[in-house]
């Protein structure tokens, strides 16, 4: 006698496949923690066994099949985009890392102390499911990351601890400080021709965007040194260090940031200018809500990937962009962008 095949409903795979993948199924985790889980987990289980870089088609097929139950509806992003994105992203925090030819490679499993939120960040491509009952229960999801409720100790975890601002590659120096190091020491040579759009912060509105504080020339501009920018036929944007003098650009070379980045010294040049941006904050009981008009620099983009979510916006443009953090972890978020010398502005 022949018995028929078993009907499994969409939640109840789903089910399944969290906790397979040290999840726990009555939690509510969003897809991004979940594709992240899928990618760690298909990482480890390839690279376990051939104990060898993994390409990147071979981990996202492999990540891709974990994920079926959560095949989007139609005009939705696909999951080979998530997954695309994923790996970005788990790349930006540290969880994995990159090799040459398209090859990836878990990293070593550690902690970061956010002292601010009193949380630890577990870092590294070691998936969930093989991590003690302890640590499981200790593991809070916001985004791609894990974070810990408890010490590493306290989870069961034997992990080495490195300090936040070293996994977030901040410049040593305050904010102004560094940015005068950036104008005042990057090597400069005869600028020939160079046309190029030049940042002025201090000759913007009050609380303008980034995108409107160029100026297409220098015209009206004091002497000094200024960040600048070329931008190809392919809109490819090089940026310089310029040196004016009478409004013309008259020296110019590549900017030595350091640990920094562009939109780092934009940032700081905002501030030294004393014309700020400003971020937008809705709060609510369990969540907050910070909208953005321009991109952050890559250690706060790192944070915010950390604690929260991000948000496009579904007319088509790039900006405004919205970054969704709870509650408990919200305040990390607010001094990280008041660091940055920007006016956060509570709507309620």
């Amino acid at each position: 006698m022949s018995e028929g095949l078993n009907t499994v409903t969409v939640d109840r795979a789903r089910s399944s496949i969290l906790q397979a993948l040290g999840i726990a199924p009555s939690s509510d985790v969003a897809l991004p923690a979940v594709c992240a889980e899928a990618v760690r987990a298909a990482l480890w289980a390839i690279w376990s066994v051939d104990r060898r870089p993994v390409y990147t088609t071979r981990l996202l097929n492999a990540a891709k099949r974990m994920l079926l139950p959560w095949q989007p509806a139609t005009g939705e992003m696909s999951l080979e985009e998530m997954l695309k994105n994923t790996l970005q992203e788990l790349e930006l925090i540290d969880d994995l890392a990159p090799m040459p030819g398209g090859y990836w490679s878990p990293t070593p499993l550690r902690v970061v102390h956010l002292e601010r939120i009193q949380r630890w960040l577990l870092l590294g491509g070691y998936p969930s499911r093989l991590l003690s009952q302890a640590a499981k229960d200790a593991t809070e999801r916001a985004g791609v990351a894990r974070l810990l409720r408890c010490t590493p100790a306290g989870a069961g975890l034997d992990a080495s601890e490195i300090p936040e601002r070293e996994w977030r590659r901040i410049p040593g120096e305050d904010l102004a400080a560094w940015a005068k190091t950036v104008l005042e020491q990057s090597p400069l040579t005869p600028a020939g021709n160079l046309q190029a759009d030049i940042y002025a912060p201090g000759m913007a509105r009050a609380g303008a965007f980034q995108f409107d504080r160029w100026r297409s020339s220098p015209q009206g501009l004091p002497d000094g040194r200024y960040l600048a920018r070329t931008v190809s036929r392919y809109g490819i944007h090089t940026y310089y260090i310029v040196e004016l003098q009478h409004e013309r650009i008259i020296a110019a070379g590549q900017p030595f940031l350091g640990d920094g980045d562009i939109r780092r010294l934009q940032c700081a040049l905002d501030r030294l200018a004393g014309n700020p941006t400003s971020v937008q904050v809705k709060r609510q009981s369990d969540c907050w809500t910070f909208e953005l008009q321009s991109a952050l620099p890559r250690a706060e983009h790192q944070l915010l990937l950390t604690i929260g979510r991000e948000t496009t916006p579904k007319s088509g443009k790039y900006y405004p962009r919205w970054w969704v953090v709870p509650a408990n972890y919200a305040q990390q978020a607010d001094q990280a962008l008041r660091d940055l010398g920007i006016v956060v502005k509570y709507l309620d």
